[in-house]
């Protein structure tokens, strides 16, 4: 039988997966707020800040999708019996995963904002 975490520190675990996903949705919405501004005026790709900003866009999608990835295993923490360390290791191992991708995409956010600069 595996170790089971006490209710106080399976709601801090879930607490953890809770702020991840509405990190995860706020940026998503964000990126999809980009895009709108993007669309909705001339949309110009001619322009290197319109193409700037239609990749940012889609990154800030991109982070708000992966910061979705490890959340549900947190929030199973607070929902299982006997799989407690199961679910917070497979969480953590999906979170290291994401902020890998996010690590990616804020460089390549950070290359974008120094083309946009020249």
């Amino acid at each position: 039988m595996e170790y089971e975490f006490s209710d106080k520190d399976a709601k801090l675990i879930k607490t953890v997966g809770f702020r991840l996903t509405t990190q995860g949705v706020l940026l998503a919405l964000l990126g999809v707020v980009g895009l709108l501004i993007v669309f909705t005026k001339d949309a110009d790709f001619s322009q290197l800040k319109n193409v700037v900003l239609l990749l940012q866009s889609i990154i800030e999608i991109g982070i708000g999708i992966v910061l979705l990835l490890a959340p549900a295993y947190f929030s199973r923490v607070d929902s299982t019996q006997g799989h407690d360390i199961t679910e917070l290791t497979t969480g953590l191992n999906k979170l290291a995963t994401s902020f890998m991708y996010v690590w990616i995409f804020i460089l390549v956010l950070a290359v974008l904002d120094i083309v946009s600069l020249l």
